[in-house]
């Protein structure tokens, strides 16, 4: 009888789609449910994306997020994900900014793949002087257009490009060796924070990843915008049917 199920509810409802909270999988349900809050599912939010996709079971959800996974091929569809991400992940909607802590989580499980400085960019944004760092919208996007370009040695950013001032000092720190050395590893990073990301992978296997992204982009533009067109002739009518069971 709540409007929102809860933290109890929302872990067995994952358990149910046979999904990991934490993980891209759970954002990916939260953007095409249209989630506001963290940790929560409204009942409108329930309702209008079970009426909205025309679900009706867990079954058919499950195979529905297996096709908005498919769509993350598509590069416009990735950076629509990421950018909800944004306002999705602010604790206080009425702040234009996002805490460099909430944003730090978020990176991890969105550019884990895609960003191959993601280590150095996790240990830059760790370092003391920059722990009381906000995160404005202009950052937020552009750091996906920077991750999306540079390579392991920092090379193929386009440097006309006026970048956000953290994103400027990050390529001073790392072209100055990174500043750091084990002592100040040990003192100032947690480990742990950054073991799940791959940044052991080599130049060639993410040109290698990035060709077929190109691929598998070019397979299923058409399947998504197709369903695109589908899903917007409909939406009037669905949402007006889902505000009616609310």
């Amino acid at each position: 009888m709540s409007e929102y199920i809860d933290s109890d509810g929302l872990k067995q409802f994952y358990e149910d789609l046979e999904i990991e909270p934490g993980t891209i999988m759970a954002l990916i349900l939260a953007w095409k449910f249209r989630c506001t809050e963290i940790g929560k599912i409204s009942k409108t939010e329930f309702i209008k994306g079970f009426c909205f996709y025309e679900i009706d079971t867990i079954k058919k959800l499950k195979f529905k997020i297996n096709q908005f996974e498919r769509e993350l091929y598509s590069e416009r569809s990735f950076k629509q994900l990421y950018n909800y991400v944004f306002e999705y992940a602010k604790q206080d909607k009425l702040e234009k900014t996002l805490s460099i802590h909430s944003a730090f989580t978020f990176w991890k499980q969105l550019l884990g793949n895609r960003f191959i400085l993601l280590n150095d960019w996790v240990r830059f944004i760790k370092k003391p002087e920059n722990s009381e760092q906000v995160v404005s919208f202009e950052l937020w996007s552009m750091l996906y257009d920077f991750a999306g370009s540079v390579t392991l040695k920092l090379k193929g950013y386009d440097k006309n490009v006026k970048w956000p001032p953290l994103i400027l000092e990050f390529i001073e720190w790392f072209k100055e060796g990174k500043d750091m050395d084990a002592d100040e590893i040990d003192e100032n990073y947690d480990s742990s924070d950054s073991e799940d990301i791959e940044a052991d992978e080599t130049n060639e296997n993410i040109e290698e990843k990035t060709e077929n992204n190109e691929q598998n982009e070019n397979e299923n533009e058409n399947e998504v915008e197709l369903e695109e067109l589908i899903i917007n002739n409909s939406e009037v009518e669905v949402v007006e049917n889902a505000d009616e069971l609310d």
